[in-house]
């Protein structure tokens, strides 16, 4: 096993193993938080360490997408258990992902090349962003509108990226 390898591994056991049990039982916040940061920053690290060493592969490339959408769904579904998400703002980001999975999983069968484009990359640090501000729930006079903001930010730059990958996938079939 390479260190990229290792990094997606981790993310993939410790986000429903760990990070879910922290949000779904509310332990404390800023735990959660460290626990969010140090897990999404291993989507960075396998990355680096991937492209770095030349340790890109299509089944590490499978796993990494497959670790983001667990990482995302470790956070999504106890963040809707909790009431610090709603079911429909999860439902949109669900669709969007699960979509783009299933687009770029099709083209790989039939040869289609869907590589990871930069507004897609803006997209997984929105959302990050956007669930790293979850679960700290702040406390403060607009809060609550920051919150809206950062969702709408966040489900643009979504099916912005999804759009791109559509009109790349249709113009390769």
């Amino acid at each position: 096993m390479n260190i990229s390898s290792f990094f997606t591994l981790l993310r993939l056991v410790l986000a429903p193993c760990l990070l879910a049990p922290l949000i779904a039982f509310q332990a404390p916040a800023y735990l959660t938080f460290l626990c969010y940061v140090l897990l999404a920053a291993t989507d960075f690290f396998d990355g680096f360490f991937a492209r770095r060493y030349a340790q890109v592969t299509p089944f590490g490339a499978f796993l990494d997408q497959f670790a983001d959408k667990i990482f995302l769904f470790s956070v999504m579904l106890p963040a809707i258990y909790t009431h610090q998400c709603s079911w429909w703002w999860a439902l949109l980001i669900a669709v969007r992902e699960l979509l783009v999975m299933g687009m770029r999983e099709y083209g790989a069968q039939k040869n289609i090349s869907l590589p990871v484009i930069y507004s897609a990359k803006i997209k997984t640090a929105l959302q990050m962003i956007f669930f790293g501000w979850l679960i700290l729930q702040p406390d403060f006079d607009g809060a609550y509108y920051v919150t809206y903001v950062l969702f709408f930010v966040t489900i643009t730059f979504s099916y912005y990226s999804a759009y791109w990958y559509l009109k790349k996938f249709n113009g390769d079939i």
